[in-house]
């Protein structure tokens, strides 16, 4: 148990020095803590909240698509892909509730963190911002169930990034992916802390109290877990994508 301590130690102790010396060399790296840093001060603020909101849309579109996902992978059948940035769940029947749950509260952390790992490359975030806006548009046409205005917004937003996607030049598209994750990462984490107030509050259903229901664990451990799930993958996503032995692919300005 010792020498299993000291390892995990001496391995973290290297996965911080990585990260220092990435901040301090590379700048695709210092656009991503800057982008980090902003977005938790204009997380919670009412007028700057705004220019987020797009951002939240896509971020919850990707949460409950991992939701559904999970639910369908699992025999479950989908009645509703509902998109709301303030916390409303999809609805479906049977599939694994568990994985479903779960799916949905660390759905966003997960494709956040690829997203940090494949926008390394200015090339390669073109293609992943086309495939983002597309599968967007297309659960907005055929599966969404949200009011009109909602669903305005969710589609205005898949044609804004298929734009940027199309004609915007590389930096751009990098940029737009790099916020894209940090809000997708931040997201989960900003959820996770919501199951923790609501946890007070056996009348909101959450993924956190869907597992409660399920496993008799207290919905605030897992929303504790799952928020420190949250950070551990935004940490490890930065240390995968760019520690110093990691050859990054060029980039093409």
């Amino acid at each position: 148990a010792g020498q299993t301590k000291g390892a995990a130690l001496s391995h973290a102790q290297i996965v911080i020095a990585d990260l220092r010396t990435a901040l301090k060399t590379d700048r695709q790296v210092q656009l991503l803590v800057l982008l980090l840093v902003a977005s938790l001060i204009l997380w919670n603020v009412p007028t700057a909240n705004l220019i987020l909101y797009p951002f939240k849309i896509l971020v919850s579109t990707i949460g409950q698509s991992c939701a559904v996902l999970a639910a369908r992978l699992t025999g479950g059948t989908v009645e509703a892909l509902i998109i709301d940035p303030s916390g409303a769940l999809s609805s479906f029947h049977g599939g694994n509730q568990a994985l479903t749950a779960t799916a949905g509260a660390l759905g966003t952390s997960i494709v956040g963190g690829l997203l940090i790992y494949w926008g390394r490359s200015q090339k390669e975030a073109r293609h992943a911002l086309r495939a983002l806006g597309i599968v967007m548009l297309v659960l907005t046409v055929f599966y969404a169930d949200i009011p009109f205005l909602l669903m305005s917004l969710m589609a205005l937003t898949a044609l804004a990034v298929l734009f940027a996607s199309t004609k915007g030049s590389d930096k751009l598209c990098h940029v737009l992916l790099m916020t894209i994750a940090v809000q997708s990462t931040l997201a989960a984490f900003f959820r996770a802390l919501d199951y923790v107030v609501s946890s007070a509050s056996a009348s909101q259903t959450t993924e956190a109290t869907i597992m409660q229901n399920l496993t008799g664990v207290p919905s605030l451990v897992w929303a504790l877990l799952w928020g420190l799930a949250s950070a551990v993958i935004l940490f490890f996503s930065f240390w995968l994508a760019y520690r110093p032995d990691q050859a990054a692919p060029t980039n093409h300005s």
